[in-house]
């Protein structure tokens, strides 16, 4: 957030509400794609109105591989985009 510093005052508060409105976007749409997938692959029927036994392992372990893969894929952005800066930082000096 290095350039934030460089924004003037007025501006920073703007700045920072539009960085935090697309972090809620981007968990909204995360948890909509958690939902639709899991419920997709582990709800086979709906002879109930609650899960059967399985269904429920079956959505537990679902979110959790997907909230696991989500989370690597963002250490792996965040890995690249660091050695990234680096790289550029070494190309100006």
């Amino acid at each position: 957030m290095e350039a934030a510093s460089q924004l003037p005052e007025n501006l920073r508060g703007e700045f920072f509400s539009a960085i935090e409105e697309m972090q809620m976007r981007d968990q909204v749409k995360l948890y909509n794609r958690l939902s639709e997938e899991c419920f997709k692959d582990c709800v086979d029927s709906f002879h109930g109105k609650g899960l059967t036994a399985t269904e429920d392992k079956c959505i537990t372990n679902c979110a959790k591989k997907f909230l696991n893969m989500s989370r690597r894929v963002g250490q792996r952005f965040a890995e690249l985009n660091a050695q990234q800066q680096h790289e550029h930082q070494m190309q100006q000096q």
